[in-house]
């Protein structure tokens, strides 16, 4: 068996390993967080075998600087995402605020949370 037999790759330039859901970086980022073996990061991934964890480590250990610069670019691609949901968001978030606000200020429970308390026996 070669080694990337044991990994499907997409278009993405991500790794998958073969029959999971689980990518060479899900591995990379256990290892670099404390799971210095084999047995710790079958803890962490205890749907895979022996041999796809090493066959990760290998992987990666043999295409660093591929896998490094795709973790890289993973990670822009996410905080650029992140900023764009806060500022898609933010006028719904902010509307939410003011309505908890007014709500609080008007000691306005809402009918739901007065049914809901009602059938605990608890006084609305």
């Amino acid at each position: 068996m070669q080694l990337e037999d044991y990994f499907e790759f997409n278009e993405f330039g991500e790794i998958r390993i073969q029959g999971h859901r689980i990518y060479v970086h899900d591995i990379v980022t256990a290892y670099w967080a404390g799971a210095k073996s084999a047995e710790q990061l079958l803890e962490w991934y205890p749907s895979l075998d022996e041999s796809k964890i090493y066959a990760s480590l290998l992987y990666y250990h043999l295409h660093r600087e591929h896998v490094d610069r795709y973790l890289q670019d993973l990670k822009a691609h996410r905080e650029v995402m992140i900023a764009k949901q806060r500022i898609e968001l933010a006028p719904l978030i902010e509307r939410m605020r003011r309505f908890a606000q007014s709500m609080h200020k008007n000691d306005v429970r809402p009918d739901f949370v007065v049914a809901n308390t009602n059938s605990l026996g608890m006084d609305s």
